[in-house]
Formats: C-alpha cells, structure tokens, sequence
C-alpha cells in the first residue's frame, strides 16, 4: 500500500496531467475558433467591397500582364518593321 503522501502526489500529478490536456486541447480549439474568425471577418469585408476578393487581386495582376504583353508586342513589331524598312532602302539603293 502507498503512503498517504506518496498517493497524493500521485494524484496531484495525475490532475496536473489531466488540467494540461484540457488546457492544450481548450488552446487548439482557440486557434482554430481564431482561424475561423479572421476567414469570416475577411469574407464579411470582401463582401462589402472594402477588400479584393482573390478573384479581384488575380484578374488585375492578369490585367497588367496583359497590357505589358501587348505593349512588348507593338514594341517588337515596330523594330521589326523599322529593320524590313531599312532592308527596303538599301535594297533600293543598290538597284
């Protein structure tokens, strides 16, 4: 049989164990309400406008590309018509 102080302490230890686990799962579930909280508040926002959905973020980025795209492309075709023009001319200078 177990002295009276050593079965004490024992069962100090156990509830101890048992408080840290509640604890530690009482922290997660925080966490996760936290988690849950920000989404909807970000939602809520998206929602009324007041931040850019990611759809929104996506299309501008695409947007900008696009236009850098096109403004490459009437750059590329300016130098090459500019060197077929250059071609021309002394194509026609050496008839």
């Amino acid at each position: 049989m177990m002295p009276w102080h050593s079965h004490h302490v024992a069962q100090h230890a156990r509830r101890n164990a048992r408080l840290s686990e509640r604890f530690s799962s009482l922290l997660s579930s925080v966490d996760a309400l936290t988690d849950r909280c920000i989404s909807l508040e970000l939602g809520i926002q998206q929602f009324k406008g007041s931040v850019p959905s990611q759809l929104q973020v996506e299309m501008t980025s695409l947007k900008e590309e696009l236009s850098q795209l096109l403004e490459d492309f009437k750059h590329q075709q300016q130098q090459s018509f500019s060197q077929v023009g250059r071609r021309a001319v002394r194509n026609a200078r050496s008839v």
